[in-house]
């Protein structure tokens, strides 16, 4: 199956979903806990997954907090790793109901993201970009940037979910 681009797309061995965001502990503001708490631990669908010899892969449906993350693409169904440039670590989510978009890396901030579409970019995805996503919801980079603004570090992805 030939692959989507990422410019085409608007807006098994699996890694255990269960995640934690980090910064909800003292200092937190009501509304950065309020936004995390609103985070559903189930994703509505975690079966899409399941063909063991596709690329190992986190769900993001299941992260909690905000994160940034270097898009490598779209497909029709799992892929394996080779079919991805060895990238990894990858992530993916269902949209659609029927594809599969591929991620690498969960990062806390933008720099960190920049630096891993540089490294992407080099292993041959020519049209690597950057995406946030909170509480397992893809959001526009703009949002989590002003969501980091107001809220501080308190919404971000748990320190241990995320690269070096």
């Amino acid at each position: 199956t030939t692959p989507a681009r990422p410019s085409e797309i608007a807006g098994a061995t699996q890694v255990p979903p269960t995640t934690e965001a980090g910064g909800a502990g003292e200092g937190v503001t009501a509304e950065a806990r309020e936004v995390l708490e609103a985070f559903d631990r189930t994703p509505k669908r975690s079966d899409y997954y399941t063909d063991p010899s596709a690329a190992p892969a986190r769900q993001v449906e299941a992260v909690r907090g905000l994160f940034f993350t270097v898009q490598v693409g779209v497909y029709s169904k799992p892929v394996a790793l080779d079919r991805i440039f060895n990238i990894s670590p990858l992530n993916t989510e269902l949209i659609d109901g029927e594809r599969i978009r591929y991620t690498t890396g969960i990062y806390r901030s933008l720099d960190e993201a920049r630096v891993r579409r540089a490294t992407t970019i080099e292993k041959g995805v020519t049209d690597a970009f950057i995406t946030a996503y909170l509480n397992g919801e893809r959001i526009p980079v703009s949002k989590a940037r002003e969501l980091i603004d107001r809220l501080g570090s308190a919404v971000l992805v748990d320190p241990a979910m995320a690269n070096p």
